[in-house]
């Protein structure tokens, strides 16, 4: 992960935890901050066995056969590899103050990361998600970014609200949604810190980097992955999953 992203990071983790300790003074780096609560089966959370801090924890999309779609950053950040990651999902309580998870998981036994060094996107394949049927999104097939522009979407990770602490000390951590306008949108980036969509939240919510990875629903399909978040500009950025990146997706997972 280069310099700069981990500078981000760090403003932008502060710079959100700020922000939702005005709401509540329970509120975690990692917060989801405004939108409303969701079920949606197909987001799941990448747990970094051994790890205690919130800010190395990230979301994904589960996509099919065990194959869960994130941001490469999550994996080159916090040392992810198969013997200490595990996916939970259904709305897992986690407690940050521990290595404990509760709620369906499964073990990792394969990491593909993006060759592209500027496409922040990583496939992380958990048997446990295809043996039990989990649901999965319906990719984008198609497109480029460009064709994202104005769209209305919505964006999802998981987040803590005020009347999710639980008094033994744990968090729930309870998926949220948001909804989100995409503002900027294009296929061709120069680096690995930009992004191919931009979009801000409706009401003023946004999605901290503490949630990367997270999935973004256009059109009723799973069209990007969340990056970052710019704290200056209050605005989400995405990767798009555009006619290269689908390729490659389909090149590793067969789907």
């Amino acid at each position: 992960m280069s310099s700069f992203l981990k500078m981000f990071r760090r403003v932008a983790l502060s710079t959100a935890v700020g922000t939702a300790l005005v709401m509540s003074s329970i509120v975690p780096a990692q917060a989801v901050v405004g939108g409303f609560n969701s079920n949606q089966g197909a987001t799941v959370k990448l747990w970094a066995y051994g790890y205690k801090a919130a800010d190395l924890l990230c979301s994904g999309s589960h996509i099919g056969q065990g194959w869960v779609l994130t941001a490469k950053h999550c994996v080159n950040d916090i040392g992810v590899n198969t013997d200490s990651t595990r996916v939970v999902w259904g709305n897992p309580n986690i407690n940050w103050n521990t290595e404990n998870y509760s709620g369906s998981n499964s073990s990792v036994d394969e990491i593909v990361t993006n060759p592209d060094s500027k496409k922040d996107l990583a496939l992380v394949h958990a048997p446990g998600l295809a043996q039990s049927w989990a649901p999965s999104y319906y990719l984008r097939s198609g497109g480029q970014a460009e064709d994202l522009k104005n769209a209305s979407c919505i964006a999802y990770g998981y987040g803590l609200w005020k009347d999710d602490f639980y008094a033994n000390g744990a968090y729930a951590k309870h998926q949220r949604g948001l909804n989100v306008r995409i503002t900027t949108a294009r296929t061709n980036i120069t680096s690995s810190n930009s992004s191919q969509l931009r979009g801000k939240g409706h009401n003023g919510g946004f999605l901290n980097t503490g949630d990367s990875g997270g999935s973004l629903i256009c059109n009723g399909v799973l069209s990007g992955v969340t990056v970052a978040y710019w704290p200056g500009s209050n605005t989400n950025t995405f990767m798009s999953i555009s006619d290269a990146e689908r390729q490659w997706i389909t090149d590793v997972t067969g789907i």
